[in-house]
């Protein structure tokens, strides 16, 4: 959980330096959204449909805060969660096949708790 905690940290400071925040309501808006988006990307381990899910949370999250991320935050966000969501499949394929089966076990434990 601390990979996601240091997501949503990141994002917060990036909204707060792009959009340029000067009122506490708009402070606590853009916190609540990275708060979303970056825990979002925990949903975005589920193997196969979590870009799909990602992509409904951070449209909530924009609809729900009235805050819109900047095209190159969307962008770069709709990739980080493909490529969870890739390695997690991938991980999760290796587990059940028996191929490297503790590593991949290890490696999916550290995109979950890690």
């Amino acid at each position: 959980m601390r990979l996601y905690i240091a997501a949503s940290l990141a994002i917060a400071i990036y909204l707060l330096y792009t959009l340029h925040v000067n009122s506490l309501g708009a402070a606590l808006s853009v916190a609540e959204a990275s708060l979303a988006l970056g825990f979002g990307l925990a949903v975005s381990l589920v193997p196969l449909v979590g870009p799909v899910l990602y992509a409904e949370i951070v449209a909530l999250a924009q609809s729900s805060t009235g805050v819109v991320l900047p095209p190159v935050l969307y962008v770069a966000l709709s990739w980080l969660s493909f490529a969870l969501s890739v390695m997690s499949t991938a991980f999760l394929a290796m587990y059940f096949l028996q191929m490297g089966r503790w590593a991949a076990k290890r490696a999916f434990r550290f995109l979950l708790y890690w």
